[in-house]
């Protein structure tokens, strides 16, 4: 036994060497820092670390978009979570089938009969408020102020609200302090 290691002799060290990993005795000893690298070893160990690095970074984007898939997918879920109510979802529904805002035809048969439901829906939801209808139609109608307002429907301000007269005064004083350039040395210049 030739240092401990369980070889009889070197030749069946050699042997084991060049069998181990496919290397050769050269490329073994540059593993094991007996000798100076070699230009094929390096090559080799060089070619692995790319490769490895390649597929780390093709490790790290596959799991990127492992996340980002699973967030998105969570995030529909929720959205479907929160829309599980069907009754809540009916009357939304039915509320707009009411209001007018859906026709009553489901074809359409020309360019005319849509001119003419989305003239209903302007007439019908966009109508200016009139002064005088006995209803005050906010914000659009407000009481009366000045010149501003609606009186005929709202009334004046003074019926809704405590208006208590203010009076200010603003007093100025052109006085320079004692001390000071007056303006006209500052504006010759």
């Amino acid at each position: 036994m030739e240092g401990g290691m369980g070889y009889d002799t070197s030749a069946q060290r050699e042997a084991e060497l060049e069998d181990r990993d496919g290397m050769g005795a050269q490329d073994q000893s540059d593993v094991e820092g007996e000798a100076p690298l070699s230009g094929k070893f390096a090559k080799k160990v060089v070619n692995e670390l790319y490769e490895r690095y390649n597929t780390l970074r093709e490790r790290k984007s596959a799991y990127k978009d492992l996340v980002l898939f699973l967030i998105y997918v969570s995030f529909n879920l929720s959205m479907l979570y929160l829309q599980r109510d069907a009754s809540a979802a009916y009357s939304v529904v039915s509320t707009i089938q009411g209001s007018g805002l859906t026709p009553e035809d489901t074809e359409t048969s020309s360019v005319d009969s849509i001119y003419e439901h989305i003239q209903s829906i302007i007439e019908t939801f966009w109508v200016d408020p009139v002064c005088g209808d006995d209803k005050c139609e906010d914000p659009f109608e407000f009481a009366f102020y000045g010149r501003f307002g609606c009186k005929a429907d709202c009334g004046t301000l003074g019926d809704y609200d405590q208006v208590t007269p203010v009076q200010i005064d603003l007093y100025y004083d052109f006085h320079h302090a004692a001390g000071s350039t007056p303006a006209t040395t500052l504006m010759q210049d």
